[in-house]
């Protein structure tokens, strides 16, 4: 049967979908470095690069990092350990936003519009209750044996941010964490924090008394949340279109069928672009020219092996293999099987 971790290496249909902003890679490996680990090394392990770094990545490609550095350090707090580790001001406009705001509840439901800046793998909602409102991180898709480490680290950089906004009044707050026992480390952050400790529960939770989030906060600065908002807006504006230009050249490149060898100069006058344009909304998605082609194939070869009888040889063709043998590698890497393995796992699911 195809297992749901098989279905996952896939990828997505939205390369955004699945990335998260450059800033929690960062913090990995900052974490590895304090730590005297080799950031490449990690990196490494991870099929990345240090150009990586400098463009959103893959959730799957930051889950394989977390797993590799996890290897190296084995403890049950290091998403709460990561987070100790990056300063509020890393979280660039998103912190002037939840600080320069006039109150707490308008700078946190900006930070839930512009988490999309983040992540789409998480979400954030903030709900009113009689005396309080409950501000809760939650996976918008499923994320399998990483989810505590991903909910956990969210939560943990939130109360970070929260923490520097407000100050001595976090004394009022409480929290919960996604788990049945809670450690020392986190009742030692809790307390850095000015609150009590977290107690234990099935959700990454705030709750926020409903004086805090309403009153006018002390930061607040008109200028500074103009234009926090403004370059949020902005940033947020150049990731659809880059998302609407990315998803257009992907639907170009499927209907291409063997015709892999497109220029990027060709795709890019399709697209009605330049080819310098082309490239930075594909790095704007987390993504090169070259990665895009090969998402590509493997979703055609997934769909053609799973959903057609054509003979291998015939799949390898449509996808612009002139020898089959070179098609089996490149199943090996994708899917950690050959064509025919595939296809006879694919026929089993369906049964």
């Amino acid at each position: 049967m195809i297992s749901p971790a098989l279905i996952d290496r896939l990828g997505s249909a939205s390369a955004l979908a699945t990335t998260v902003n450059q800033q929690y890679l960062r913090q990995l490996c900052q974490k590895a470095e304090a730590e005297g680990l080799s950031v490449g090394g990690l990196l490494r392990q991870a099929g990345l690069t240090e150009m990586a770094l400098d463009r959103p990545v893959a959730l799957g490609a930051l889950c394989r990092v977390i797993d590799a550095l996890q290897a190296s350090l084995p403890r049950d707090d290091l998403a709460l350990e990561v987070a100790l580790g990056t300063p509020p001001g890393a979280h660039g406009p998103l912190v002037l936003l939840l600080t320069s705001a006039p109150t707490l509840r308008l700078g946190l439901l900006d930070l839930i519009r512009f988490y999309l800046l983040r992540t789409r793998a998480l979400q954030l909602t903030l709900e009113d209750q009689r005396t309080s409102g409950v501000l809760a991180v939650r996976p918008a898709l499923a994320l399998g044996q990483h989810e505590l480490f991903l909910l956990e680290w969210a939560l943990a950089n939130l109360l970070g941010l929260l923490a520097a906004a407000k100050g001595a009044a976090m004394s009022s707050c409480a929290f919960e964490l996604p788990r049945p026992k809670v450690g020392r480390a986190w009742i030692a952050a809790a307390k850095s924090w000015g609150m009590p400790a977290p107690t234990p529960g099935s959700g990454a939770i705030v709750q926020l008394p409903a004086g805090l989030l309403d009153q006018a906060q002390a930061t607040a600065n008109t200028m500074e949340y103009r234009h926090a908002l403004r370059t949020c807006n902005d940033l947020l504006r150049q990731q659809e279109e880059a998302r609407q230009h990315v998803a257009r050249l992907s639907t170009l490149l499927v209907k291409g069928g063997a015709d892999h060898e497109f220029r990027q100069g060709e795709l890019a006058r399709r697209l009605g672009l330049s080819t310098a344009a082309m490239r930075r909304h594909l790095r704007v998605e987390g993504l090169s020219f070259d990665e895009l082609v090969e998402f590509s194939r493997r979703r055609q070869a997934w769909a053609l092996l799973r959903e057609s009888s054509l003979p291998i040889a015939e799949v390898a063709g449509k996808l612009g293999y002139r020898d089959a043998s070179n098609f089996s590698r490149s199943c090996r890497r994708w899917f950690g099987m050959t064509p025919g393995d595939l296809r006879r796992a694919a026929a089993d699911s369906k049964q």
